[in-house]
């Protein structure tokens, strides 16, 4: 809504064109090459990336047009992970889309965990590992982090809570009227999970195994 109004400035990408960008600074590099966006919108419609957005040009081994974007090296980024030990080396299961590389493309990093392991318990599962300790500046233990989403292996996502903040978007009244009980109505974090109710949060617990 703020966008369609213009008080604040958006810039849309495709998600792979976004995730090149997070991918040529991890890599250490200035640009990616993509083909996703050229010929669309996407390319056309520029707002505060102008001019830098998407740059068209000939693949010189093969001729073909192709577009390269430039690299985006955020200040912070917050990443919410299965678990991880004190030194930050994080884990998660299944699929992590593009959070590693977001990781590694920002100047720091904190994360937030389901729980707190030791060091060796990291090393023992080790294939589940995305992020090693050095790219890591900090930990949190912060249970339930992903609520209303879920964290596969440690509970599902609450498809009713994640409705209720659907239907109250509908409008700004409905989205305040959400905001003064659920965020602004509760002290804290504790508050707000007593709010959603122990038994709510036990019903979504997810199968380990």
């Amino acid at each position: 809504r703020c966008a369609q109004q213009g008080t604040i400035r958006t810039e849309d990408y495709s998600h792979f064109g976004i995730t090149n960008r997070f991918f040529a600074a991890a890599m250490g590099i200035p640009f990616m090459p993509v083909k996703v966006m050229i010929g669309s919108d996407l390319c056309e419609i520029q707002n505060f990336d102008k001019d830098r957005k998407v740059m068209e040009f000939d693949d010189p081994f093969s001729g073909e047009r192709c577009g390269i974007v430039p690299r985006l090296a955020p200040d912070f980024a917050v990443i919410h992970v299965a678990r991880a030990d004190a030194e930050g080396n994080c884990q998660l299961y299944g699929i992590t889309s593009s959070i590693e590389i977001i990781a590694r493309a920002a100047k720091h990093v904190i994360v937030t965990a389901e729980e707190i392991v030791d060091t060796e318990e990291i090393r023992r599962t080790n294939q589940f590992t995305i992020l090693p300790s050095f790219f890591v500046d900090y930990v949190v233990h912060c249970p339930f982090g992903a609520y209303p989403g879920g964290v596969f292996t440690y509970y599902d996502y609450d498809l009713e809570h994640l409705d209720l903040i659907t239907r109250s978007g509908k409008s700004p009244d409905t989205m305040e009227a959400y905001f003064d009980e659920w965020v602004y109505g509760t002290k804290n974090e504790a508050a707000f999970f007593d709010k959603v109710g122990i038994r709510r949060l036990m019903d979504l617990r997810a199968d380990p195994y």
